[in-house]
């Protein structure tokens, strides 16, 4: 009888050890998946290359185009045309090229884009809490834009109006964002 008794305390002792094993495993294994996800961003979004990047085209839109874009997401006439108020406005994306709409020199703009191997620029406000909350519905924008989007780190009292955001997707899967806006003085 005896030794029925210590069979069922080791079957019971090996369903605990297996247990926290497990758990343990699936612990490490997320926790591993959390460091090769923050690994694999840090070599697509917001890279070296790529904020010295945006930073270039931050300047030329200042210099050629910035209070149009302004005035447009404002929902301000332009041109003649009154603009329906959007969350973002596209400046360039590969196959139509610099808007110009929004900008007054393209030729320069197409150059720019082409030697930094841009595919696609948006600009949207600084706080990207509207944009965000409207992002799926934007089929325009893949996947990888609009996750390189909702991990953007922006700050929710940025309320000023001629604050903006440069969005900035590479040819090489790879994604920038920087703040837009005039300095006074």
């Amino acid at each position: 009888m005896k030794k029925k008794k210590n069979e069922g305390f080791m079957l019971v002792e090996t369903l605990i050890v297996s247990t926290f094993i497990a758990t343990t495993m699936i612990f490490i294994f997320v926790q591993f998946r959390r460091i090769y996800t923050g690994y694999q961003r840090s070599f697509s979004y917001n890279t070296t290359e790529g904020i010295y990047a945006t930073r270039e085209i931050n300047q030329y839109i200042l210099k050629n185009g910035y209070e149009k874009i302004v005035d447009y997401m404002s929902g301000r006439t332009v041109e003649g045309e009154t603009a329906k108020p959007e969350p973002y406005v596209e400046l360039y994306n590969e196959t139509d090229e610099c808007s110009k709409v929004y900008l007054y020199e393209t030729d320069y703009c197409n150059r720019l884009m082409k030697n930094l191997n841009v595919k696609r620029v948006l600009v949207t406000y600084a706080d990207l809490t509207d944009f965000i909350g409207k992002l799926d519905s934007y089929e325009e924008l893949d996947v990888h834009l609009r996750n390189f989007i909702k991990s953007i780190k922006y700050d929710t009292d940025d309320i000023e109006l001629t604050r903006r955001r440069t969005i900035i997707e590479f040819k090489d899967d790879t994604y920038a964002s920087l703040k837009l806006y005039q300095r006074e003085g």
